[in-house]
């Protein structure tokens, strides 16, 4: 299955570590311990694969909502893709979001649901971090 993710990976290597491959690296040392591990290491394995990809779908909301907020005041249309790209994206990430930090949930679904001057990226950013309990950049 995360061979069909893996291209995400890559893009966002590309555009957030200047294609240093931090995030494509984790997923793959992940992987690798999963396939050699006992039981007793099959958690922490599978934990950083986890961390891996969450880290890798938050970088996706951040740069659709980055992206629509460079637009916001011209093309309407784009803005519009982005919007659900970006909602798409945190589907994937709310229930672990929600169960960490609530206030960090609501505050993102307000920014996904709500109009183009509620796109906030440097909160988009602090609640990614804190409902994620990690740097996602």
């Amino acid at each position: 299955y995360f061979e069909h993710i893996r291209p995400t990976f890559q893009r966002r290597d590309k555009g957030f570590f200047a294609g240093a491959k931090p995030l494509e690296k984790a997923a793959d040392d992940a992987l690798a311990s999963l396939a050699k591990s006992g039981n007793a290491d099959f958690l922490v394995a599978s934990r950083q694969l986890e961390d891996a990809v969450a880290q890798t779908i938050a970088l996706s909301v951040f740069y659709e909502i980055d992206e629509l907020v460079k637009a916001r005041d011209r093309d309407t249309a784009f803005c519009d893709i982005k919007q659900v790209e970006a909602a798409y994206y945190y589907r994937i990430l709310e229930p672990r979001i929600a169960k960490r930090s609530p206030r960090s949930n609501d505050t993102i679904l307000a920014m996904l649901n709500g109009s183009y001057g509620a796109m906030d990226v440097q909160e988009l950013e602090k609640c990614l971090n804190t409902g994620l309990s990690m740097r996602i950049r």
